[in-house]
């Protein structure tokens, strides 16, 4: 396991840098987002694949390989002492279960702020009137606001720009930057993608806003 993880953080390095270096300053914001999401989600897999099996000759003579099951076999028959529990094993899985439940209290809060929540308008996409000094957000095809807070120019700026939110899903990209950081909590470029993905799904979105002529 710490050969994957090791292999995963290496991985998700190099597609921060690589968007970092080379991408973050384009206005190519579609692009890069799918860039963020997709290249992300491989490194997952890419520690999978074995590249060894690949690289071996194949005019090897098969009686090499007759050697090689036996002594992993003599190897995996000799105990070692001391290593039932990996603390390092421990210590990823107890960091997995803390940020588990720190996404457990957001759900629970965002629960309560739902069920005290108005429906004031909505069919494929609904529009809640939320009492409580909150920011305006959007989670699925729900759109969260406090119509007190803001005059009727900035509701109609606020529900444009949370409306591109909705209709291009991005919350499926903020629930996998939760999912990256719950997995990766100990590698720090983890949450800098987390970040430059949130970000660049706030340059698509006004970008998309001022298409529409908004200053």
């Amino acid at each position: 396991m710490l050969a994957y993880l090791f292999k995963l953080s290496i991985s998700l390095a190099f597609v921060y840098l690589f968007y970092q270096v080379f991408l973050r300053r384009m206005t190519f914001y579609q692009w890069n987002r799918w860039y963020l999401l997709g290249y992300s989600a491989i490194c997952f897999v890419l520690p999978l694949i074995n590249i060894y099996g690949m690289m071996e000759e194949h005019e090897t003579s098969p009686e090499f390989f007759r050697y090689i099951p036996s002594i992993g076999a003599e190897s995996a028959l000799v105990p070692k002492a001391g290593n039932s529990i990996d603390p390092y094993v421990v210590v990823f899985l107890a960091g997995v279960t803390i940020m588990l439940m720190r996404l457990l209290v957001q759900y629970f809060s965002f629960m309560k702020v739902y069920r005290k929540a108005t429906l004031i308008a909505g069919d494929s996409v609904k529009l809640y009137e939320v009492k409580e000094p909150i920011i305006p957000f959007s989670l699925g095809r729900n759109v969260f606001i406090n119509p007190g807070q803001h005059d009727e120019s900035e509701l109609k700026e606020i529900i444009r720009h949370e409306m591109i939110h909705v209709k291009q899903a991005h919350s499926i990209d903020i629930l996998f930057t939760e999912l990256l950081v719950i997995l990766n909590w100990y590698n720090p470029f983890a949450w800098l993608i987390r970040s430059a993905m949130r970000q660049n799904l706030e340059f698509i979105t006004d970008s998309k806003v001022l298409e529409h002529g908004l200053d």
